[in-house]
């Protein structure tokens, strides 16, 4: 066998609820030049976050051995839903990570205890699978035992080996938005962390440069079928205030879910092979001063779906604790500052709420010290906190990121006054 390297990043999410195919409520909207899809998407139980609360809590740290600091918040916080894979069609539940650009799935070859815990994917019985033996050759059948290629993935100190294949991969449990896409079957999974999340497999929405190669990206395959009506996603995090899930639409974005106009930033370092969604970050801020941690040249922000803190350099995270000086025992929150992240023309704000775990006497903020290392970072990593406040739109057609503040309800039941949140929030600068 022949060894192929490849990068991706997992989530660790333990305690999901079992997931059957009426499980995801999902809409429809249809063009003479492709569809939309909206799908809801289960995340994460309280129990499962706060038993676990010593995991890391950025897929991001897990794969590039970044070194990070002691973390007493929750693990991360995933989203998935379901993709059919084959014809016809075998479901999965997938975790959707925008920090990555691959498919993986449990073959059901595995005998791993990790794979045996999942669905596994059947190649022998799908009628449109092609397996390919070796990334630079093309895609066929090839006669049981013939030497191919195997991926190895590595997570920590658990890893997954698999073997690549081209099948057809759709959107939800009943949509017609598909593609052909390569993917990753696993062959072997560590039990750890693989053992202990209860999604099937993890689908990558990063960029291009992401994916072993372009075969392996579905969302620039989907592009290249002119299956969307846009090519873009968008991810609305839903609060527990808000009594529904979170939810992923494809090829489009609803109005509904936007509080303020849409702040379109350009995609930084394209050129990288890292496939991040992520923008320039001017600096940061407490109530709106910025702290001058950034330089002249600014950093780099990655929006990532796979982290649930907010996480960046030791210097900037040890900075920022100091300044917001959150007291464990609850005593400064009411007086506790908003936290801001200067963008484009704006300081993007949190306010405590957002960025600090609050329980019957304890406050635990949501801020990761993270020294992830050339070439990939530094980076400021915006996980659950950010993308809880302000609704994601990931564009491939113009290759920017758009920043809507998002609309949730208040621990009233009432929708919040978007108008009034905004102005609070957002503040818009030189």
């Amino acid at each position: 066998m022949r060894f192929a390297p490849a990068t991706c990043l997992l989530v660790l999410l333990l305690d999901f609820p079992q997931l059957s195919k009426g499980a995801m409520s999902r809409s429809f909207r249809a063009s003479s030049t492709g569809q939309s899809y909206t799908m809801k998407l289960r995340r994460s139980s309280e129990a499962g976050r706060v038993r676990h609360k010593r995991r890391p809590s950025s897929l991001l740290q897990v794969q590039v051995g970044a070194k990070a600091g002691p973390l007493v918040g929750p693990p991360p916080i995933d989203l998935y839903g379901v993709v059919r894979l084959g014809t016809p069609p075998q479901a999965f539940t997938v975790a959707f990570d925008t920090g990555s650009g691959n498919l993986l799935v449990a073959s059901k070859a595995c005998t791993s205890t990790a794979c045996l815990t999942h669905r596994a994917y059947d190649s022998a019985g799908s009628a449109s699978q092609k397996t390919l033996a070796f990334m630079d050759q093309i895609p066929g059948r090839i006669t049981e035992g013939a030497d191919r290629d195997t991926v190895a993935i590595h997570f920590g100190t658990g890893e997954a080996k698999g073997v690549l294949d081209i099948d057809r991969v759709c959107i939800g449990v009943d949509s017609d938005i598909c593609a052909d896409t390569a993917f990753v079957e696993a062959l072997e999974m560590s039990a750890e962390p693989f053992g202990l999340v209860t999604f099937d497999g993890i689908l990558g929405l990063g960029l291009p440069a992401g994916s072993l190669d372009k075969r392996f990206n579905f969302m620039g395959n989907l592009a290249e079928h002119k299956a969307l009506k846009n090519d873009r996603f968008a991810i609305w995090m839903a609060k527990p205030e808000d009594g529904e899930d979170s939810e992923i639409t494809f090829g489009a974005f609803p109005q509904n879910r936007l509080g303020s106009n849409i702040i379109w930033m350009k995609v930084e370092k394209l050129q990288d092979g890292q496939g991040l969604w992520q923008v320039k970050l001017k600096d940061v801020a407490v109530n709106d001063v910025k702290l001058g941690s950034c330089g002249e040249k600014g950093c780099q922000a990655v929006f990532d779906t796979g982290t649930s803190v907010i996480a960046g350099p030791t210097s900037i995270i040890n900075t920022l604790l100091l300044e917001l000086n959150v007291a464990a025992d609850c005593s400064n929150y009411l007086t506790l500052p908003r936290l801001g992240f200067a963008m484009d023309h704006y300081v993007l704000n949190l306010d405590p709420v957002d960025y600090v775990k609050k329980t019957s006497d304890t406050c635990i903020h949501q801020l990761l010290a993270l020294d992830i290392p050339p070439p990939k970072g530094p980076l400021v990593l915006l996980g659950d906190p950010f993308l809880r406040r302000y609704y994601t739109i990931y564009d491939r057609d113009s290759i920017k990121l758009g920043v809507s503040l998002a609309i949730h309800k208040t621990e009233l039941g009432d929708t919040e006054d978007s108008t009034v949140v905004a102005k609070r929030l957002m503040t818009k600068t030189s």
